[in-house]
């Protein structure tokens, strides 16, 4: 996601006045940080769920973190997403 992508979702996030699946798909895609267990995230094909890839290469399916599903956890994702792309050159 580009410095602009990532505005765009934290406002969407912010205008929210309850839960979005769809919101909570793209944040955990902005959000996501491979680690020992997860090296990749992506979306599912109907953009539904989220796809973690082990670092033993199999995928694992699973409904996105609720980062809608409450103001303070809206709030909490837009600074982090806004975070995100302050960190970002452009």
């Amino acid at each position: 996601m580009t410095k602009a992508d990532l505005i765009a979702l934290a406002e969407r996030c912010e205008a929210l006045r309850g839960y979005s699946n769809e919101i909570d798909v793209l944040a955990e895609l902005a959000l996501f940080k491979p680690d020992d267990d997860y090296v990749s995230v992506r979306a599912n094909h109907a953009g539904t769920k989220v796809v973690y890839t082990t670092a033993s290469g199999h995928d694992q399916t699973y409904w996105a973190p609720d980062h809608t599903i409450s103001n303070a956890a809206r709030q909490k994702t837009s600074a982090s997403l806004r975070a995100i792309a302050e960190e970002m050159d452009g």
